[in-house]
């Protein structure tokens, strides 16, 4: 597909070299186009047949570019229909969706034709002998030996340039809707202000030439805006993807804290039932209403009230409900629970930590802030209902947390801080949930809600 073909002057003689050099040149620009769109999409057929379908698909191209250019040597219509062709067809060639074919056709167009532009100025400059490209232009322009050489240049260097390029075909590949969307409106400006200032530039009109310039200096000044857009939106994803990492690296280390915390306890448990039978036994070696066997006794009603610990059946929730009650205690909170799980728990270790954890986290924290200890309490509640797990944690707050717009927003002015709350939410998200939060009475109501199923 050769956009820039020769113009055909009526009486030329059109040699059979010269016409083969030219299909040939429109062989290769469509092969190069078929191929680099098949390439980033990803190919979806294995050879031979994946070089059958890429040959046969060129060579339709050109038969059709050749019969456009027949028609008219250099027009836009030619462009958008080879266009449309190439990334219709790619459909049967490569695996990429719509959008990625039509961006791979859109960035393989703009450096085949500035490349065309490029070296045709260059060799227009080098034949003309002057400044003034305009009479070399000419001359390349007309079929013969100089419009030949600047072709086999041409195409040697597209060809030169798609093998060069290869390795960032699969980057392109990797990219999301967001970004393919924003790369398709950048070359496709480029292409169009390209094709804009070629137009202005090829005239002798000095107000036409200084309309050029100051599109040239349009278009740079919105490359820039658009290079600050295109930095400014990968760092608040490299930010989120950032965030993301921190939140599952600490959510695996609560967990893994919670589950070696539910160890101790157990072991502890165990240690405490063993002192507790010896503590029997030695109260039934003592004889009875002395000093000895009244020590005794009160020891033994120490370690069952101690030993009173949440058995839910799930060693993690266990582990931070009776971690945050011993919390609480310090804290002279007054912390409940009631904790109902009838069914087994299918949801990951890590999830229940992220949610439960961070939901009693923000409760004690806020209790904290109260004055009055006699005001501090945290109420939790689990329950299970037919395949949703819920979260239920109650506390007593100072003031209302709510922002306009019912945003919570973190009190603490520690970097990270915040995170808790977009950690809750992120995790019923999950598991198809949602997280409830509410104001009332001088009471923090926050109800997570997740699918507990297979």
């Amino acid at each position: 597909m050769e956009y820039l073909a020769a113009k055909k002057q009526k009486g030329s003689p059109i040699m059979p070299l010269y016409t083969l050099v030219e299909l040939s040149a429109s062989f290769i620009e469509s092969l190069l186009v078929i191929s680099t769109i098949t390439r980033i999409s990803g190919k979806k057929h294995t050879n031979p047949q994946h070089i059958l379908l890429i040959l046969a698909a060129t060579c339709v191209m050109t038969t059709i570019v050749t019969f456009m250019n027949m028609w008219e040597s250099f027009s836009y219509l030619t462009i958008v229909i080879a266009a449309t062709y190439s990334i219709c067809i790619t459909k049967l060639t490569s695996n990429g969706r719509l959008l990625l074919r039509t961006v791979s056709c859109m960035l393989t167009l703009f450096f085949l034709h500035t490349l065309d532009y490029v070296v045709g100025f260059s060799v227009s400059m080098i034949i003309g002998q002057s400044q003034d490209i305009f009479h070399g232009f000419e001359l390349m322009m007309k079929t013969g030996t100089i419009r030949t050489i600047y072709t086999v240049i041409n195409k040697a260097l597209q060809v030169s340039l798609f093998f060069l390029l290869g390795a960032q075909y699969e980057k392109i590949r990797q990219f999301d809707k967001r970004y393919l969307g924003i790369l398709f409106g950048i070359t496709t400006s480029c292409y169009i202000i390209m094709s804009i200032l070629l137009s202005l530039i090829m005239t002798d009109s000095l107000f036409v030439m200084q309309i050029a310039i100051v599109v040239s200096w349009i278009f740079i000044m919105s490359c820039l805006v658009a290079i600050i857009t295109i930095i400014s939106i990968h760092s608040k994803y490299i930010k989120k993807e950032r965030e993301t990492v921190m939140i599952s690296l600490t959510n695996e280390l609560m967990e893994r804290n919670y589950q070696q915390l539910h160890k101790n306890q157990r072991l502890i448990a165990k240690q405490v039932h063993d002192f507790t039978n010896h503590l029997k036994t030695l109260k039934g070696m003592l004889d009875k209403d002395t000093e000895a066997e009244q020590y005794v006794c009160k020891l033994l009603a120490i370690t069952y009230r101690e030993s009173k610990l949440c058995h839910s059946g799930c060693d993690v929730i266990d582990a931070i409900i009776n971690c945050k009650v011993s919390e609480a205690t310090a804290g002279h909170i007054a912390f409940t629970y009631k904790v109902q799980l009838p069914e087994p728990i299918h949801i990951s270790s890590v999830d229940i930590c992220a949610v439960l954890s961070n939901q009693i986290d923000n409760a004690l924290e806020a209790c904290a802030n109260i004055p009055n200890q006699q005001e501090r309490f945290v109420q939790v509640t689990l329950w299970q209902k037919e395949t949703f797990l819920f979260f239920k944690v109650i506390n007593s707050v100072l003031v209302n947390p709510f922002i306009a717009g019912n945003t919570l927003i973190s009190k603490k002015k520690e970097s990270g801080h915040g995170l808790g709350l977009i950690n809750i939410r992120d995790t019923v998200e999950k598991y198809n949930g949602t997280l409830d939060n509410q104001f009332s009475g001088n009471q923090f109501i926050s109800i997570a809600m997740m699918q507990n199923t297979i």
